[in-house]
């Protein structure tokens, strides 16, 4: 395998492989080698005593020791390290993190005339000085090692604990000098790269004191948060933003990481997939490197946290509809009485058969009547008649059917329900006291964004609130367009 300068890569005895770094570690951490960074390829190589083919060559890297406080370097066989393929383990943090080319940023100023021409040695000491001095920057095999995890067995009770595993985690500098640390030739011959290494200082908590080193340029990564948004007089600080929404009520709209689709019911149906989750925010930490919100996921229905980017803010007049119970109106005082509209989505408060007790975002398919003892009901509310109005038979006849399950549509005039066979058949009407007998349970079917859009039933009386939110597809499947406050 071929290593370039820059890469990260771990002794063949870690228990990370090159595209696997979510491997938590057990028994005694304290084994597992750092994460390094190729940092000097040698000219000594290796080769078979016999066949004389090359088998390997020799590479520096360097590592950050923080039980030492001091950047340390090994030479070490190629043959003997695996290189891990992403350097940052989340899509969204890569936007955090930029590798440095010095020639690429100076020639991405220029016309394109100019080009062309060799980039000088005085281009190269202005743009450093104007672009990096005092810039915050981080050896590459940082979000790696912040993510190392170790679990172990609590004594206690036999549950496992898992806890950061840091002690090979790079401190974040920031560059106070720079020099070329080859004088002679200060660019590479083959690549045409400044041969550059960046003076960093850091804070270091071994010694309590700031220390100083320099490291190339390759083996770094310049640290932009990008936490200021908006242009001139719309200029902000995302920090800020975050910081003012802490404990409010407002809503706001982010991206899911990992988006899913509705299920839906036969082959033809077309897949509605879900983007977005609408969260609040409870808190800011900082981790490392960068800021994360603790926030209330509606859709998860738990706390979870996020990396602080750019949201969008949703006033409360815009997301939520009508409601059960309506005490400030003295409205809808029945379940029964509250309208479900299919393909819109509802907050609702729920407790199952067991009285377990959730709250959930839906998505309402249908309304359905169960039910469970068909001749019971069609006696008790006096389908066996021998006089019935024609309303009346067409009733029994759908109770009558070989099937338990009818579409039903509440809140009609008149206390009246809707009852037929299925959504697309003519309903037949009767009284709403059919909705209270032993042997009826309104359903929803709905997809349930709990369950990543599985199709899911809810019984009506198990529903202890609800809340309609407007406009339920523009917030969780249409693409985000940000908006400036």
């Amino acid at each position: 395998m071929y290593f370039n300068f820059g890469d990260v890569v771990v002794f063949k005895t870690h228990p990370y492989t090159s595209r696997n770094q979510n491997i938590k570690i057990g028994g005694y951490a304290d084994y597992t080698s750092p994460l390094m960074v190729v940092n000097k390829r040698t000219e000594n190589k290796y080769f078979d005593s016999i066949t004389r083919e090359k088998i390997g060559e020799i590479l520096e890297c360097v590592y950050y020791n923080s039980k030492t406080g001091k950047y340390e370097s090994k030479r070490i066989s190629s043959l003997d390290l695996v290189k891990c393929e992403d350097k940052v383990l989340a899509e969204e943090r890569k936007k955090l993190l930029h590798d440095i080319d010095i020639n690429f940023e100076i020639n991405k100023k220029k016309t394109l005339e100019s080009q062309d021409k060799e980039i000088t040695v005085k281009e190269i000491e202005t743009h450093i000085k104007s672009n990096y001095f005092n810039v915050k920057v981080v050896l590459k095999s940082v979000d790696i090692e912040l993510h190392k995890e170790k679990i172990n067995r609590e004594k206690d009770n036999g549950e496992l604990i898992v806890t950061n595993h840091l002690d090979f985690l790079p401190p974040v500098m920031t560059v106070i000098g720079y020099r070329f640390y080859d004088e002679k030739n200060k660019f590479c011959q083959i690549e045409g790269k400044p041969l550059l290494e960046f003076k960093c200082k850091w804070f270091n908590s071994q010694l309590k004191t700031y220390s100083e080193e320099y490291l190339k340029v390759d083996t770094l990564y310049k640290i932009d948060l990008g936490l200021e948004v908006g242009e001139n007089s719309d200029k902000r600080n995302l920090l800020e933003d975050y910081s003012s929404y802490i404990d409010s009520n407002y809503y706001h709209q982010i991206k899911l990481k990992e988006p899913f689709e509705l299920e839906e019911i036969g082959l033809d149906v077309g897949k509605t997939e879900i983007r977005n989750t609408l969260v609040q925010i409870e808190d800011i930490t900082f981790k490392h490197y960068f800021y994360m919100a603790l926030v209330d996921d509606l859709l998860k229905n738990k706390k979870d946290s996020i990396l602080v980017s750019q949201i969008n803010k949703i006033p409360d007049n815009e997301l939520w509809g009508t409601r059960f119970p309506d005490y400030l109106n003295r409205r809808s005082t029945s379940i029964f009485s509250f309208e479900f509209k299919a393909g819109e989505y509802y907050y609702i408060s729920y407790a199952d058969k067991f009285n377990r007790f959730s709250k959930r975002v839906i998505k309402v398919r249908e309304v359905s009547l169960f039910v469970s003892d068909k001749n019971k009901l069609i006696e008790d509310i006096g389908l066996n008649r021998k006089t019935m109005n024609n309303n009346e038979k067409k009733l029994k006849d759908i109770l009558s059917s070989e099937y338990n399950m009818f579409s039903i549509k509440l809140n009609l005039d008149n206390n009246m329900v809707g009852i037929s066979i299925d959504s697309e058949q003519i309903k037949v009407t009767t009284s709403n006291t059919i909705l209270h007998h032993s042997s009826v349970s309104i359903l929803l079917e709905t997809n349930c964004l709990l369950r990543k859009g599985k199709i899911r039933h809810f019984r009506l009386d198990g529903i202890y609130e609800i809340q309609s939110i407007k406009n339920g597809s523009d917030w969780f499947e249409e693409e985000i367009l940000y908006v400036s406050e």
